[in-house]
């Protein structure tokens, strides 16, 4: 009806606001717009759809059909869908889905990368256990969440691939596939940046300074062993056991430095 139009034209504003390439449009084609409006009124109201979205400048050719198939003497079977006569694979429906699978993977990607960022700052945080089975311990835990972590990068990569090559596969169109493709591409990119960013630094940050923990630790753990039975033996030692004591000795001495290399 003519009283819908400035709805219409208004609602094309607020689209044109949000995808501004609508503007290099260079035809226009307005479908059975008989029965709303008729003659020189519903060509002004063309015209004037035209100019809006020529932005101002130079208007697309509008051209007005009133039957569907009007359509194949003004656009290109090429241009058109099935339901409207022409040869165009494309559904809008599946459009939806592929774009709500695409959504779907970079939520689900980012919030690993995000994960992923979150562990690697939190190893040069962990305080590290001076007590054998404890640094043991913290070992095991942080070694399982370090193969789980990658294990979910290694999903999303697999994920993200697959889902590139299906909509190479599905989509006819080569805007569409090329956009969709390069915004998994993009997600995979920063998938690899993460992955490659923690195990930089699990080495830098975690897996030298736990080495190096370890060997002090146990080191530490040792000497008291030895001191403890030095001890025990000298207490009151009998003949028989100053050879042990002197072996025991020895042992403390070699222990000590082990522990300078270490330093």
């Amino acid at each position: 009806r003519r009283s819908n139009w400035p709805r219409v034209l208004s609602c094309i504003e607020l689209i044109l606001a949000g995808f501004p390439l609508l503007h290099q449009l260079t035809g226009l084609v307005v479908l059975r717009p008989s029965g709303m409006l008729a003659g020189i009124t519903r060509s002004h109201y063309v015209s004037k759809l035209a100019h809006l979205l020529g932005g101002g400048g130079a208007c697309p050719a509008a051209s007005i059909c009133d039957e569907v198939d009007q359509l194949g003497s003004t656009v290109s079977q090429d241009d058109l869908c099935p339901d409207m006569g022409g040869r165009l694979m494309y559904c809008h429906d599946q459009w939806i889905e592929r774009r709500a699978a695409v959504e779907s993977y970079a939520r689900h990607a980012g919030s690993i990368v995000s994960a992923a960022a979150d562990c690697a700052a939190q190893l040069a945080e962990e305080s590290l256990s001076d007590r054998l089975s404890e640094l043991m311990s913290q070992m095991r835990r942080q070694e399982a969440l370090k193969e789980e972590l990658l294990a979910d990068l290694q999903s999303a990569k697999e994920h993200g691939e697959t889902l590139v090559s299906n909509i190479n596969i599905r989509s006819r169109l080569q805007g569409d596939r090329f956009s969709d493709a390069i915004a998994v591409r993009r997600v995979l990119r920063r998938v690899a940046d993460a992955e490659s960013k923690f195990n930089r630094a699990w080495a830098e940050r975690w897996q030298g300074p736990v080495t190096r923990h370890l060997a002090a630790v146990t080191l530490a753990e040792e000497a008291e062993r030895v001191a403890a039975a030095l001890k025990e033996r000298m207490a009151d030692p009998p003949e028989a056991d100053i050879k042990e004591a002197e072996r025991l000795l020895n042992e403390a001495n070699s222990l000590l430095a082990k522990a300078a290399a270490i330093e």
